[in-house]
């Protein structure tokens, strides 16, 4: 697309200015719960794109009531840049159908936090830095410490959305006594959860944190081996 609008503006004359603002966004769904992973930085193109793939998202598998989870991780934004947050919460506040209440963000931010707490229109909008507790409130179930991480893995993870493409994945414990089976090896373990999805690396991690286990995130290979 940079070079698209380069070729445009020496042919024409005319300057197409583009934010190249370093930005990653990216939209799944599963349960009828659209996981949105913005991170590094807030790009204007990226978040008017990001109608259409939630459009795209909530016709192909007809959802009727999409809940949102914004991740929002590693994110550099500043004063300056509140008007593309504010673009980007009004994108997911209409598609939610205006319905602050059906959106959660997962974010750290101290920025964020205070942005949406001091906006009258997305003051309702859930802020956790727990993922556990934000799936909670979207999936509408609460239980136990071991009902919860089978609510994730089979109501969430599980998800059927009627073929097998880069939208679903697949990861449960089959019953508590696997669960069980692995609580005999103890709490000096350490393991390694490696993938490039934001959403897939937090989600392993849900379903492990009851065990104890020394669990390290890593989004490719490269920086695995480093640290090893």
């Amino acid at each position: 697309m940079d070079l698209l609008f380069q070729g445009i503006t020496e042919v024409t004359g005319i300057t197409i200015e583009v934010d190249d603002t370093p930005s990653i966004i990216e939209a799944h769904l599963n349960d009828e719960i659209i996981f949105l992973e913005v991170a590094k930085g807030l790009n204007t193109e990226k978040i008017e794109l990001l109608k259409y793939k939630i459009d795209e998202l909530v016709n192909l598998y007809q959802t009727a009531v999409p809940r949102f989870l914004l991740m929002m991780s590693n994110l550099n934004i500043d004063d300056k840049q509140i008007y593309k947050l504010r673009a980007l919460l009004d994108t997911i506040l209409e598609k939610s159908g205006n319905k602050p209440e059906y959106i959660k963000i997962l974010t750290n931010s101290d920025i964020v936090k205070e942005y949406v707490t001091s906006t009258p229109e997305f003051k309702q909008i859930g802020l956790t830095a727990n993922l556990s507790e934000a799936l909670d409130d979207l999936i509408g179930i609460k239980g136990d410490n071991f009902a919860q991480d089978k609510i994730v893995g089979e109501a969430l993870l599980a998800g059927d959305q009627g073929n097998a493409d880069s939208n679903n994945f697949q990861m449960r414990f089959d019953n508590e006594k696997t669960f069980m089976e692995l609580e005999t090896f103890g709490d000096d373990i350490s393991i390694a959860i490696v993938d490039d999805d934001l959403v897939i690396r937090q989600l392993v991690k849900t379903v492990f944190r009851n065990l104890k286990w020394k669990i390290d995130l890593f989004e490719n290979g490269k920086l695995f081996c480093r640290f090893c």
